[in-house]
């Protein structure tokens, strides 16, 4: 199976969108039955990999027309980066956050996301915190949202013109260090 999942991934970046309407499902379902937690070991930056292919074929359209194969993956998204977060030992760095709810929302897309750091573990999974949950959200177009996941954003230079917070300000520096560096990690595999 492992093997079979390589081979996907090494083919992702030539998949058009229509492709990978029809692949992205099978990544999701083939990493799922052979162990997530063993596929993140062979392949530790799937996440971002696919992450990274969306945003070259334009996310929010992908998102837009294939809506329910975008939140299977955040869905497996999320659930890959607590295996790997708890296998690399990386959210120790903000184990001073006893719990913080996030959230992620595309303007040009249906993409939505939440995660939550909770005593060194992370989880997630798509769609949106309940308002009364939610400590902080990020909403900016598709592409910024998945490129601020991988760490593939210039944060400085995006914050308030391509990227835009809902939540108190003090929450935008406590997830400073988690957006730009551990979350991004964790999807790379590292």
């Amino acid at each position: 199976m492992i093997a079979e999942l390589k081979e996907r991934l090494d083919r992702l970046s030539k998949l058009d969108a229509q492709e990978l309407k029809e692949v992205l499902p099978l990544i999701v379902n083939e990493t799922r039955h052979s162990g997530i937690k063993e596929a993140m070991i062979e392949v530790p930056d799937l996440p971002a990999r696919i992450m990274r292919r969306l945003v070259e074929i334009d996310a929010a359209k992908f998102a837009s027309e294939a809506p329910e194969v975008v939140n299977c993956f955040a869905d497996f998204l999320w659930e890959a980066a607590g295996i790997v977060a708890e296998r690399t030992g990386r959210l120790k760095l903000l184990e001073r956050f006893n719990e913080v709810n996030v959230s992620l929302e595309a303007d040009d897309s249906p993409f939505a996301c939440h995660f939550r750091i909770n005593e060194g573990e992370l989880s997630g999974g798509s769609g949106l915190w309940r308002l009364k949950d939610q400590d902080f959200k990020y909403f900016g177009s598709t592409s910024v949202l998945m490129r601020l996941l991988t760490g593939d954003l210039d944060m400085q230079r995006a914050l308030f013109t391509e990227l835009n917070f809902e939540g108190h300000p003090s929450w935008l520096l406590k997830l400073g260090p988690a957006m730009v560096i551990v979350i991004p990690s964790i999807l790379r595999g590292y």
